[in-house]
């Protein structure tokens, strides 16, 4: 009966002395390799968990496009005249003319006379564009949900009463919706040997 030599230590595993029971060399290969393994897919779950975020994701925020004011089309532009004179007188091609009065009060006849739009339904509006041929006519920007009385009474003030000439461009931005809307005219300008106020339909625009 033979006997075998000592094992040849495997690095870093202790011999196993002939003679004894133990797991045997493939055994403790087979652990090494396991080991082995594990160790890596260790070092790369940890690489994983340490190493940089991603980058979030980017975000294009688009601007939506600005819509372009429009003009606004009347149902109908006539003249108003608190006493049921004659206001102004429509003379075609758009402009509008006043008679002429002894003194820029209307003569102390009447406190203003207006040119009033109806839109046919509450819209919001956001300028009010004319043109005024006499430099001194005062005229306020009004607005309302019905016609007006007496001294556009039950209509509400847009812009504040200005002195114009030329081309005028109201701002009636944070007016609200409304059908009815009037350039009043409070004090005219001189015209000859009186006074008057000539200017022309208004254009009324989106906001």
């Amino acid at each position: 009966m033979s006997t075998s030599g000592p094992v040849t230590p495997v690095d870093g595993v202790p011999a196993v002395p002939a003679g004894r029971g133990g797991p045997g060399l493939p055994v403790v290969l087979l652990s090494l390799v396991l080991a082995a393994v594990l160790g890596v897919g260790a070092g790369v779950l940890l690489g994983r968990l340490g190493g940089p975020a991603d980058d979030p994701p980017v975000v294009t925020i688009t601007d939506e496009p600005t819509q372009e004011p429009v003009v606004i089309e009347p149902v109908s532009v006539t003249s108003y005249d608190p006493v049921g004179g004659s206001g102004f007188q429509d003379e075609g091609g758009g402009a509008w003319s006043t008679q002429t009065y002894t003194t820029a009060d209307f003569g102390r006849l009447k406190p203003g006379v207006g040119l009033l739009v109806d839109l046919g339904e509450p819209r919001e509006v956001g300028t009010v564009t004319f043109d005024s041929a006499s430099a001194g006519v005062a005229v306020a920007l009004v607005a309302g949900d019905a016609p007006p009385s007496g001294a556009a009474e039950g209509m509400t003030p847009v812009a504040e009463t200005t002195t114009v000439a030329g081309t005028n461009e109201l701002s009636a931005a944070d007016a609200g919706a409304h059908r009815y809307w009037m350039l009043w005219v409070t004090t005219l300008a001189q015209r000859g040997d009186g006074y008057g106020a000539d200017i022309t339909t208004p254009t009324l625009t989106t906001p």
